[in-house]
């Protein structure tokens, strides 16, 4: 299995690998921030490793990069903005790309990032609405006509 975990924070980035560094011994982890100069290799050996990996990276890694060998995309943090996060499942999700890709939002409860997931569903609606000229639920009306 591979996976993708993303944080907004370099600092994150590096203490979730720490931590997995020590849990997970035997899984190759591979780490991107912004700070990192050869990304696109690092992208290319996660892409070809044949057994069980892990790829953390901050938003870096959010444009341009094909990771559509990752089964599993994590967000650990969300960023503000609903085009930031469809650009971190983008990575995985190509259109070349056979199989299914699982996304998992970490959302710790009565935090600041359950009120960041509110705004986000909020924000997307309103982008829903702006390019389909329906509301939500008119536009699963359409959707299912």
């Amino acid at each position: 299995m591979k996976v993708i975990i993303f944080s907004k924070f370099a600092r994150m980035v590096h203490i979730i690998h720490d931590e997995l560094k020590l849990k997970l011994q035997k899984t190759k982890l591979f780490t991107v921030t912004g700070e990192t100069e050869n990304k696109q290799e690092i992208v290319d050996l996660f892409n070809t490793e044949t057994s069980s990996a892990i790829l953390i990276s901050s938003d870096a890694l959010n444009f341009g990069f094909n990771i559509e060998t990752a089964d599993v995309i994590i967000n650990f943090d969300l960023p503000f903005t609903p085009s930031k996060k469809e650009q971190r499942a983008g990575r995985g999700d190509r259109l070349s790309r056979t199989t299914s890709l699982l996304i998992i939002d970490i959302i710790a409860k009565n935090t600041y990032e359950e009120k960041i997931v509110k705004i986000l569903e909020k924000k997307q609606r309103y982008i829903n609405e702006a390019v389909t000229g329906l509301s939500e639920k008119d536009l699963i009306s359409e959707l299912f006509k």
